[in-house]
């Protein structure tokens, strides 16, 4: 959710900055077998990304979770009527071909 800032007109989150543990995940991989180095690294990495990328309230994945939800489920019910279409059409399809046949046997000497 953003608000605009009352002097520049830029927006701004209202949500709170996800709080990460560098050192407890850093020992965690430590005592996982990763080298002191590389837990170091990836903690830090790890930091970054958690403190620069946006946290999503749970009314924000349901409504989007929700979106997709009918999203797919329109495009099933769009797949099973071209399904049905298309069956209908093989069905006629059948029907004149053995019209046909039944045609050139009764007319067979």
């Amino acid at each position: 959710m953003a608000r605009l800032d009352a002097v520049g007109g830029r927006a701004h989150s209202a949500r709170m900055a996800v709080s990460f543990d560098t050192l407890s995940a850093a020992e965690a991989m430590e005592s996982a077998g990763v080298e002191s180095r590389q837990a170091r690294a990836i903690a830090a990495q790890l930091h970054v990304a958690a403190s620069t990328g946006e946290a999503v309230t749970r009314p924000e994945l349901e409504a989007s979770l929700a979106s997709l939800k009918t999203e797919l489920l329109d495009r099933i019910s769009e797949s099973e009527r071209r399904t049905a279409a298309l069956l209908w059409r093989l069905f006629g399809g059948m029907v004149a071909v053995a019209g046909v046949a039944v045609a050139v046997l009764r007319y067979l000497p």
